[in-house]
């Protein structure tokens, strides 16, 4: 009788192993040293990406660095390039809450979506920025 009740419980887990095993990951792996503006890999299910580069370049951050020409070791720089960083990761949190995107990273970033879709939020977050908000 124990050794019958022994092997159900045997059974019940290794059943439960086998679903949990085949069941979807959740989450997305990124590259090494991908940049991250909003939210958590590990637990999203609709990711985003932009190219933050483009995004950049509609900042009044680095309007500013090119009008002035200056130098990437240079203080004033440090601080509009943090202010920059600041304005582009408040305008990810933005758009990603309004699309309802758990996750926005840099494009290419995402190693493997797991299944899920990236969606290419980048002209939705430059709107942002080009407002003025955040």
């Amino acid at each position: 009788m124990q050794s019958n009740r022994l092997h159900r419980v045997a059974l019940s887990l290794s059943i439960l192993l086998v679903a949990a095993a085949s069941a979807t990951a959740q989450g997305v792996v990124l590259k090494t040293k991908a940049v991250v503006m909003y939210g958590e890999a590990s637990n999203c299910s609709k990711p985003a990406a932009i190219d933050v580069a483009k995004v950049a370049e509609k900042t009044p951050e680095w309007k500013e660095i090119k009008s002035q020409g200056l130098a990437e070791d240079s203080a004033r720089y440090k601080l509009l390039m943090s202010a920059m960083l600041k304005r582009i990761k408040e305008a990810c949190k933005e758009v990603a809450e309004d699309q309802g995107h758990d996750l926005v990273v840099r494009q290419g970033d995402i190693q493997n979506a797991r299944g899920m879709t990236e969606a290419d939020v980048t002209d939705k977050v430059i709107a942002i920025v080009e407002k003025g908000t955040p």
